[in-house]
């Protein structure tokens, strides 16, 4: 294909062999190699104006998406529920790998202002967040085996052996991770967040990679990041539940929410917020995500003003909350 000289918006639908490609303007379609010599190849004769969307789904997108920042392209990770939900709205039913690159491309191109660009973020801290989502598998491998309660006595060895491993690997991954905090300079980072009543040691690290992901305009624009912010269905009197757009990365709304019962248990004004939530009639789910929402926010806080957490009220950190 000839060299592009006008702007493109390309969609991407990234898979593990091969990606393919729709180019909006056009209305063009193309399919390359899912390997670093096609993507290179691709980057080079796209101009250095255009726009590439890519769906947040596993691994795949990660090789272009790094290529493509260094390169200075402007990249859009698009949440998967979110696209879908524009499919929905849009009645765009068809679901192959062409469609979903078009429905990309078309989705970037009407809402381009509401979205945040990505931004190029070292191997160090690509690596950091993906020893978090591993050890999360880990501990929900691990919580399983152990609720397997109807397993044979034989089974149970095993499974007691299998956890085992687990636990080493889980240790060897959080003093990975201890690691690459140091070697990225985020100690004292870290440790503004943990001054933050509930907030463990791998709650701040997680914290601290997504405000180091910013710069963010204001808090709600961080807690949106997080997938903490709520978003409301409402027709004329009409008005639906209340539910968490989840836009963000989940192992780190995870651990805030594990933080949050923490925070209840440890700090009398967790406490107090919790119950006056639950006095209202707010589920206990609802009430703990509630706190953990006022937990990031008082990261953000804390990082924002390098000051440690203080309950007082003349402490900027809290004040944010």
């Amino acid at each position: 294909m000839a060299k592009r000289v006008v702007e493109s918006i390309v969609g991407v639908d990234t898979g593990k062999s091969h990606f393919d490609l729709h180019y909006w303007e056009g209305g063009e379609k193309e399919r390359i190699d899912n390997r670093p010599r096609s993507i290179d190849a691709l980057l080079e004769r796209l101009p250095a104006a255009s726009v590439i969307a890519l769906e947040a789904t596993g691994t795949y997108h990660e090789e272009l998406l790094d290529r493509a920042l260094r390169r200075g392209f402007t990249v859009y990770l698009i949440n998967g529920q979110r696209l879908r939900a524009y499919a929905e709205a849009t009645g765009l039913r068809a679901k192959t790998d062409p469609s979903d690159a078009e429905l990309l491309a078309r989705f970037v191109y009407y809402e381009r202002a509401q979205l945040r660009p990505q931004r190029l973020i070292g191997a160090d801290q690509r690596r950091l967040r993906r020893l978090l989502k591993r050890r999360a598998l880990l501990v929900e491998m691990r919580t399983r085996l152990r609720q397997s309660s109807d397993a044979t006595a034989q089974l149970k060895q095993y499974f007691a052996e299998v956890i085992e491993a687990a636990n080493r690997a889980i240790a060897h991954i959080e003093h990975e991770l201890r690691a690459l905090v140091r070697r990225l300079g985020w100690e004292a980072e870290v440790q503004l967040c943990r001054s933050i009543p509930g907030v463990g040691e791998l709650s701040a690290i997680a914290l601290v990679e997504s405000y180091q992901r910013g710069p963010f305009k204001s808090i709600d624009a961080f807690i949106a990041f997080q997938g903490l912010d709520v978003r409301v269905r409402q027709s004329g009197r009409w008005v639906g539940r209340r539910k968490l757009t989840k836009m963000g990365d989940a192992e780190t709304r995870r651990l805030l929410f594990n933080a949050a019962r923490a925070a209840v248990q440890r700090s009398a004004l967790h406490a107090a917020y919790y119950e006056r939530l639950r006095a209202r009639g707010t589920p206990t789910t609802g009430a703990y995500v509630a706190v953990a929402r006022k937990l990031a926010r008082q990261a953000f806080g804390v990082l924002r003003s390098q000051t440690p957490y203080r309950c007082d009220l003349g402490s900027t950190a809290c004040a944010a909350a």
